[in-house]
């Protein structure tokens, strides 16, 4: 991993001028977390995510059935490999999407229209009107608001690594009083436990914390890296969450 973290090293990263590194960028949103449903991850489809345990096929599919949308998807195949497809919406159809799957962090509209429904990408299940019957299926959901799939959540391709470069949680929740929000990252290496590197807490009504590791955490090839919200004392806690870190591969 080459020294020098200067603005003018980050730019030609994003520039693709250091040959191996690329910049990445990844935020999430859970717009709804409460007392007795902590922990929660900081996706949008709310609770504890659950990763694949085996490659297949992925499927997608809209709430609304006049969505036809070309959707860009982005993760890792069989073998931990990046891949990125793009699928046409079929309204509430289950669709497959092109390829095997072993993880997916991303996703978005590349349409040059918004879609009217929100999109859920899941693995093979019973899907009434669009939205699949199994939460431990979903891999990723869309809102309408912002077109994308809003995940603090990455899992690192094979072959790679990871450094991570600064973390940043806001809280959005607006009741006054005394309020306690504890989160937590969370790392888990290939066939291991989720192990927590880093813990932050809110004591107020509302407000941002950033994180800047210095030297960058390192993160090996096949871990899965979260934010969790792991207690709060409020309800209709609204909490986002954004990573900046450098892939190496």
């Amino acid at each position: 991993m080459p020294t020098g973290r200067t603005p003018e090293f980050y730019l030609d990263v994003a520039r693709e001028n250091v040959s191996g590194l690329s910049s990445e960028h990844m935020i999430g949103r859970n717009s709804d977390i409460d007392i007795l449903t902590a922990p929660e991850d900081i996706w949008p489809y709310g609770g504890v995510y659950t990763f694949s345990a085996l490659a297949s096929t992925y499927y997608i599919s809209s709430a609304d059935n006049t969505d036809d949308q070309i959707i860009q998807v982005s993760g890792l195949d069989e073998n931990w490999a990046p891949q990125t497809k793009n699928i046409a919406l079929v309204g509430q159809a289950k669709t497959p999407i092109p390829g095997t799957w072993v993880r997916v962090f991303d996703a978005k509209n590349i349409d040059t229209t918004a879609f009217a429904g929100v999109i859920y990408i899941y693995e093979d299940d019973t899907v009434v009107a669009g939205v699949p019957q199994t939460a431990a299926k979903i891999r990723a959901k869309l809102d309408v608001d912002p077109q994308a799939a809003m995940m603090a959540i990455y899992s690192v391709p094979a072959d790679y690594s990871m450094y991570l470069d600064k973390i940043i949680i806001t809280s959005n929740r607006n009741t006054a009083g005394a309020i306690t929000t504890d989160l937590s990252l969370r790392v888990r290496e290939f066939n291991g436990v989720f192990v927590t590197k880093d813990k932050f807490a809110f004591n107020q009504e509302g407000g941002s914390i950033e994180r800047t590791f210095n030297p960058s955490l390192r993160i090996p090839a096949k871990s899965d890296i979260l934010i969790r919200c792991d207690r709060t004392s409020v309800d209709n806690n609204d909490i986002s969450a954004c990573f900046d870190f450098i892939l190496e591969g």
